[in-house]
């Protein structure tokens, strides 16, 4: 990296993320590229590449663009504070709901109640990185108190649970809020050393929650009994049917057949994530679906090809769907979306600095997920979050004082760049 910036922008993220799950991924397929659909493997690696060159062209392109006003939006930090303390307790409840249904938590698929748990649980992270922003700017101490008490109970979490989506939203809560208020950057060593720790820790992840997680009962000491390099190269070399194997074989389908949907398929994406079936009926539901033959189901026809339970078919299989090769737009639309908060958020509004943290992790998910991923969660933030920021920004206009030196007191933040 030639400016120490750039580890912070979603660029690198992205970069991150190729080479901790896209690069093993690939490495042991090729091993079966002689087994696959001709051109397969080349064309989801062509595709992640182009993805990758898209990101980091509209990010950096979408900072030249000026969203909101020129000066920097003040907030009153009490209402901002009230928000935080009430979403970390909403998520701190369901998640102490998801642990009283006594499910077993080593298995990371998930469907049901313990889905509608785990996604209020989010609200916890809103919480964590709204306390934190908060208290970085105001130096109120109650609110760095309970950030601190929020990171504890998140890197619990990690160390019971290991959730990569989880351990991804606490290093970027926990990093992005001391560095946009203290300008404070990471050490190029400890970036080197996370780069080479992280896929060795996220490859060995199911085998850390079955050995933490025994019939005799936690034991967090178990971990160091685990071979992390050996699980690495076994998934690089050793492992076939993984993310990247499912992208290939199911672009190729697609491919194949030509059956592209030109976006239509967002509309079932939307319907999904935003219809809850419990209130309309699960037949009205399905009534508002288009007719469209999912790239598994396709798959399977062209090659009767079934992937692994529990490995998804990452973002690009989402936009080649879409639009073919021209579906590495989709990528750059929302890096576009991120780099104009960033743009906001390095200035010192303190609600782009907010939404930076959140979206980063959610936009890291069309790489590894769905590109619909982020788009309809993005949407359902904003919606939670923006008429927060709007009123404390009303409040603060209308003339709201706090004591800044009070403990208790909550004061006005004020930004500067």
């Amino acid at each position: 990296m030639r400016t120490p910036d750039r580890m912070y922008q979603f660029p690198s993220l992205c970069a991150f993320v190729y080479a901790g799950f896209i690069l093993p991924h690939a490495l042991s397929l090729y091993q079966w590229n002689a087994e696959l659909p001709a051109g397969a493997l080349e064309r989801v690696l062509l595709f992640a590449i182009l993805a990758l060159g898209t990101i980091t062209y509209a990010f950096h392109a979408a900072r030249g663009i000026s969203i909101g006003p020129a000066t920097v939006l003040k907030y009153d930090s009490g209402t901002l504070l009230c928000f935080a303390y009430s979403a970390a307790a909403i998520g701190l409840f369901f998640f102490w709901q998801l642990h009283r249904l006594g499910i077993d938590t080593r298995n990371q698929a998930w469907t049901g109640l313990p889905v509608v748990y785990l996604y209020f649980g989010k609200f916890f992270f809103y919480g964590f990185a709204i306390l934190l922003l908060v208290g970085l700017h105001t130096r109120n101490r109650l609110a760095l108190a309970c950030a601190f008490l929020c990171g504890a109970f998140a890197l619990a979490r990690i160390l019971i649970y290991f959730r990569r989506s989880e351990l991804l939203e606490f290093l970027v809560v926990a990093a992005f809020p001391v560095y946009f208020h203290r300008r404070w950057r990471v050490p190029r060593a400890a970036i080197l050393t996370a780069a080479a720790i992280l896929p060795l820790l996220i490859a060995s992840g199911h085998e850390y929650r079955y050995t933490v997680q025994s019939r005799q009962g936690l034991d967090i000491g178990a971990s160091t009994r685990i071979d992390y390099l050996d699980n690495f190269f076994t998934k690089a070399f050793r492992h076939r049917k993984t993310e990247i194997e499912n992208a290939a074989m199911r672009m190729a389908a697609i491919a194949k057949t030509g059956e592209y949907t030109l976006g239509l398929h967002y509309w079932n994406d939307f319907i999904q994530s935003v219809i809850p079936g419990t209130l309309v009926g699960p037949e009205f539901k399905r009534s508002l679906y288009l007719p469209l033959l999912h790239p598994d189901a396709l798959a399977e026809r062209a090659f009767s090809y079934v992937g692994k339970a529990g490995a998804t078919n990452t973002g690009f299989v989402d936009a080649y769907w879409a639009f073919g090769y021209a579906g590495v737009l989709v990528f750059g639309l929302v890096a576009a979306a991120v780099g104009c908060c960033y743009k906001r958020a390095v200035r010192g509004d303190i609600a782009f600095q907010f939404y930076f943290v959140i979206l980063s992790v959610d936009a890291l998910h069309i790489i590894t997920h769905t590109t619909s991923f982020f788009l309809f969660h993005a949407f359902h933030v904003c919606v939670l979050t923006a008429p927060v920021f709007w009123y404390a920004m009303r409040r603060r206009d209308a003339g709201v004082r706090c004591d800044r030196d009070a403990f208790l007191r909550l004061p006005i933040v004020r930004l500067h760049r």
